[in-house]
């Protein structure tokens, strides 16, 4: 989801899981009307956290574009960030940004979660998928996130 360069989105949190079923949560954006260059991936944790959770955008298809691992750690309600390699997402193109969660590892936020964005990407749907690299799913209404997640960018 589109966030300020250096924070997290505003955002109201859903219901508290930890039923992950080992599938990739997250959303599904559209980039506005400029490319943007992503160079950190991030996953709101709370008090307790312990687990790491691979995370990555996808292109349309699924296919991963850029993925790191956030280690969750230290985490006390506030939104982590790992750097990646920067990477150019572009304009008008569809992707998604999905994150581990796993049954029993660290709690994570349902899709009633909402988040509000900037004018660099939409959020169209909250999304799943059971594996690395398939193809994700829709889920829930526009401004809607698993997680949550987010990332940070430049964009000219």
């Amino acid at each position: 989801m589109a966030v300020e360069a250096e924070a997290a989105p505003p955002l109201t949190l859903g219901t508290a899981r930890t039923d992950g079923g080992n599938y990739y949560t997250g959303i599904r954006i559209t980039i506005g009307a400029a490319n943007v260059t992503v160079s950190e991936l991030g996953r709101y944790t709370t008090a307790g956290s312990s687990g790491t959770h691979p995370i990555y955008f996808a292109a349309l298809d699924g296919t991963p574009v850029v993925a790191g691992s956030i280690n969750a750690a230290g985490g006390a309600n506030a939104m982590l960030f790992v750097s990646v390699t920067p990477t150019v997402l572009t304009a008008g193109q569809d992707y998604w940004l999905l994150c581990q969660e796993v049954t029993g590892g660290d709690t994570f936020y349902d899709d009633n979660t909402t988040i509000t964005t900037t004018a660099v990407a939409t959020v169209t749907h909250s999304a799943y998928v059971a594996t690395y690299g398939g193809a994700p799913m829709t889920n829930g209404a526009a401004g809607h996130s698993y997680g949550p997640v987010s990332f940070k960018y430049t964009s000219p």
